[in-house]
């Protein structure tokens, strides 16, 4: 039994005892034990909190500590009742990068001060472990796992993972940043993500989501996107679920084949993934725009039948996203 003025006094024993004892005891990073052992958990497990974390048991398990930022994360995706299941090691550092994970009984969870802490579990999981972890092409993991209609997806420092129910299909997305500046680089990099996320929940090619983005936004340094995250262009005559607000702005447009700058209202967004996700929603609530949808497999015809259907008042919007995508081989990144 252990006391202190902060933390009371609590009994501690068998295995969980074990376990704080070889994390130091209250001189280890837990500091004493603040409850006692509660049983009842998951598959018979029980745990024990302590000021800074808490030891997990279960029989097939074993006792294993949690804390700061990886506890954090195995808490949001709920304790063992979770994905995850229950810890099956301590935290191990010494990582790429000052990196540290734990790994659980279904996955596992990788930390640095850059990333933060996210958990890879299932086939997203697997995937990632067979392009060698951190060490892989794809870095550490950036973001939990997000669901969306057709599958899910997660992204890492160097691309992203996708996951499609439809088939039980999985693949990887490796951001190639050969050719680019550090400006284009740090663009695609934050832009990537966004259009995965819009593929995924309406069907427009990453290409030419990327390539309409560069091309309306020049690679994110125009005002309008820069401040307001609007990154295509899109006007506040219709409204949407994904905009925050209207602004009028400037902007140059084709009138009678002559180019004009002319005041207009355009929709704000509150994150650059709000401002791809209403690309996505306009060209699907729009039905002029069906028939572009016909011809996902080929990003050239879907971004001509759009321009075609009057997206944009330039005659040659078409081709110039195009280019772009051949340019920079955006093609790379459809799913």
């Amino acid at each position: 039994i252990h006391w202190s003025p902060g933390s009371g006094a609590h009994a501690t024993r068998g295995a969980i005892r074990d376990e704080w004892r070889a994390t130091g005891w209250e001189n280890g990073p837990l500091g004493y034990p603040t409850t006692d052992e509660i049983c009842g958990l998951r598959n018979g497990g029980c745990y024990q909190d302590f000021q800074n974390g808490q030891i997990h048991w279960s029989p097939g398990s074993g006792a294993h500590a949690t804390r700061g930022a990886i506890r954090d994360e195995w808490r949001a995706t709920g304790w063992e009742n979770g994905p995850l299941g229950y810890p099956t090691t301590d935290e191990v550092c010494g990582l790429r990068n000052g990196g540290c994970y734990q790994t659980y009984q279904d996955g596992s969870i990788h930390w640095t001060s850059a990333t933060g802490a996210h958990a890879t579990h299932g086939a997203i999981g697997e995937r990632w472990a067979s392009q060698n972890w951190e060490q892989g092409p794809l870095g550490y993991p950036t973001s939990d796992e997000i669901a969306t209609g057709t599958g899910s997806y997660q992204m890492f420092e160097g691309g992203a993972i996708i996951w499609t129910a439809n088939g039980s299909r999985t693949e990887a997305i490796t951001m190639n940043s050969s050719g680019l500046t550090p400006t284009q680089q740090d663009y695609l990099r934050q832009a990537l993500p966004a259009a995965v996320a819009e593929s995924q929940q309406y069907g427009v090619p990453v290409s030419v989501a990327l390539g309409q983005s560069i091309l309306e936004s020049g690679w994110g340094g125009s005002t309008l996107s820069s401040r307001y995250n609007n990154y295509f262009g899109i006007k506040c005559s219709t409204s949407s679920p994904y905009q925050s607000g209207c602004i009028n702005m400037g902007s140059g447009e084709y009138l009678h084949s002559s180019y004009q700058i002319i005041s207009s209202s355009f929709r704000t967004y509150g994150s650059r993934t709000d401002s791809f996700l209403d690309h996505g929603y306009f060209l699907t609530h729009n039905s002029r725009y069906g028939g572009a949808f016909a011809h996902t497999d080929d990003p050239d015809r879907f971004i001509r039948e759009v321009a075609r259907a009057g997206y944009a008042t330039d005659p040659n919007y078409a081709q110039k996203v195009i280019n772009l995508m051949n340019a920079y081989n955006l093609y790379q990144y459809d799913i």
